[in-house]
């Protein structure tokens, strides 16, 4: 609740300012929306992007607001589809062509993924560069 009251009050006055900058972001705002997507996390965290989609409709960013109905969207998928994802994931992280790793992360950049997307370009990269060594978990070592 009081998260959500800070989310609520910093919306309000960057809308403000930005009413003043021809409905821009301000940096207020852009940092607000940054700062969604790299700390709200947990059980409440899709009704909380909803919130903060709902007020950045409000003020004129109905396109910043769309991002974060579909980083709601993502955090609420079925625990099928969860488990889906993962088993892309692992496929990914496990892949040793580059570009098909860069199709995974755009794939899940699209999603709004954004950190899971990092992680993949990072993990082409370095098999790109030749520092990536696999990684076995225990029991396939000991076989």
């Amino acid at each position: 609740m009081i998260v959500e009251t800070g989310f609520a009050a910093l919306l309000y006055l960057a809308w403000k300012k930005g009413k003043k900058r021809g409905g821009k972001l301000t940096v207020e705002e852009e940092t607000m929306f940054r700062e969604a997507f790299d700390n709200i996390r947990g059980k409440n965290a899709s009704a909380m992007f909803r919130k903060l989609a709902d007020g950045f409709e409000k003020f004129g960013h109905p396109i910043h607001a769309g991002l974060l109905r579909r980083r709601a969207d993502y955090l609420d998928r079925s625990p099928e589809k969860k488990a889906e994802h993962d088993a892309i994931i692992n496929r990914a992280m496990k892949s040793t062509n580059p570009e098909a790793i860069e199709q995974v992360a755009t794939g899940f950049e699209k999603l709004t993924a954004t950190g899971i997307a990092r992680d993949l370009r990072k993990h082409a990269q370095e098999v790109r560069d030749g520092t990536y060594k696999e990684v076995q978990t225990s029991q396939e070592a000991s076989n």
